[in-house]
């Protein structure tokens, strides 16, 4: 794990990481060791270097935070907010506002990315984790992965100082969910059915405390039908928009139904849910099938949709 670097002043090769002894060799002797005679790196000077980048960084990230603070957030001030500097703010200039708006974010933006990338360099210098390629000159730090043993040289055995970050495949489990929908005029339930234990929730809240109660056993007719065991291997979380009580109540039931058949029907098996199904279509097809109906609009002439107004002959 040697790198040797073109340096400006070093009088050839430099060798940063461990086994400076082979580098030397490998150059002919034309080399500069920062390790001393174990190979180890200089942790002093990869601290120096690497506060002198932040500070780099810093300087860099302050000026670009000035330049759009002043150029982009002055135009877009100008834009937008003319006519409300006039009436609310007229004695602050767009110029000196767009400081106050637009430096902060900037700032803290330009910062929080710099400080990330130079923490990040400066971990990689003292961990060792960054090589160069041997025998390439002015090849820039890559990661390399760690030897696999301890190697054999000259003096003896020799284990890498540094190692190196891998990044090992992790494979997730694939989330069993479905997702239906149950319509009742103009409301609309999402239900979202996964493996859990049992777990109904409307909008948050559990299904036991929906309102109005008078319609509350509505919205558990599907479990009731079907009986709680059927359940217990699920959560349904619903949420539910649009409409009135008495329609959220109807779509609510009609997306719970429908999202337990569907989540047999790819999950379980084909029996279980033509049970269910057939259980459901037996007592309400609207449980499974949405109702059409719509309210007739009313028309002129008329009280409602087919009243009229009483006509005089006299």
């Amino acid at each position: 794990m040697c790198a040797d670097y073109d340096v400006p002043g070093s009088g050839g090769t430099l060798c940063i990481w461990a086994d400076c002894t082979t580098c030397c060799e490998s150059t002919g002797g034309d080399c500069r060791c920062l390790g001393g005679e174990t190979g180890e790196a200089s942790l002093p000077l990869l601290l120096i270097v690497g506060l002198l980048v932040l500070g780099l960084f810093t300087v860099v990230g302050i000026f670009y935070s000035v330049l759009v603070a002043t150029v982009v957030g002055q135009r877009i001030w100008q834009r937008h907010y003319h006519i409300l500097a006039k009436r609310m703010l007229t004695k602050v200039s767009p110029v000196s506002f767009s400081w106050h708006k637009q430096f902060l974010f900037h700032m803290l933006f330009s910062q929080c990315y710099i400080l990330k990338s130079s923490y990040l360099f400066i971990f990689c210098c003292t961990s060792g984790v960054c090589s160069g390629g041997r025998g390439q000159r002015g090849h820039r730090l890559v990661p390399t992965t760690p030897s696999r043993g301890p190697r054999s040289t000259a003096k003896g055995t020799w284990t890498p100082v540094g190692f190196a970050v891998t990044l090992s495949t992790v494979e997730m489990a694939a989330v069993e969910s479905v997702q239906c929908f149950g319509r009742k005029k103009t409301a609309v339930a999402v239900a979202h059915c996964k493996r859990g234990r049992g777990l109904i929730k409307v909008n948050g809240v559990p299904i036991e405390l929906v309102k109005p109660e008078i319609l509350r056993l509505k919205a558990f007719e599907p479990v009731l039908l079907l009986g709680r065991q059927r359940f217990m291997g699920v959560d349904l979380r619903i949420r539910v928009r649009g409409g009135g009580k008495t329609s959220q109540i109807y779509a609510i039931r009609q997306s719970i139904a429908k999202a337990l058949v569907a989540f047999h029907q790819k999950y379980v098996d084909e029996q279980s849910k033509k049970e269910i199904k057939d259980i459901l279509v037996r007592y309400d097809r609207t449980l499974l099938v949405a109702d059409p109906r719509r309210c007739e609009p009313k028309k002129f002439g008329g009280r409602g949709a087919r009243a009229r107004f009483q006509k005089s002959y006299r």
